[in-house]
């Protein structure tokens, strides 16, 4: 117990001496009455362009779902008209289907009375 004391002592004597400017260093902190805690020492100026850079990225980001989100929509509703188109089809190829069929029934019998 006795040289965790000692070792917080010499810590926070050490640490009272790091310099607080502007480019960000880790240094440990004491506090007398709670844990041992890292601090972080930025510039203001520093904070503000991350804070911009951050701000850009997202809307970036929110561009490129949007941009994600509208070729899906357009792919799907391509797949709708083929779709649309294939059943047109199918239906246009069932009616000359029947048309020939009635074709050759009526040509196979003859009606006697």
């Amino acid at each position: 117990m006795g040289e965790w004391r000692r070792l917080q002592r010499t810590i926070g004597s050490t640490v009272n001496r790091v310099p607080q400017k502007s480019s960000p260093l880790l240094a440990l902190r004491h506090r007398p009455t709670g844990p041992w805690l890292i601090a972080r020492f930025t510039n203001p100026e520093e904070e503000e362009e991350q804070e911009e850079e951050q701000e850009e990225e997202e809307e970036e980001e929110e561009e490129e779902e949007q941009e994600q989100e509208q070729e899906q929509e357009q792919e799907q509703e391509q797949e709708q008209e083929e779709q649309e188109e294939q059943e047109e089809q199918e239906e246009q190829e069932e009616e000359e289907e029947e048309k020939h069929a009635d074709k050759r029934q009526d040509i196979g019998y003859v009606v006697v009375r």
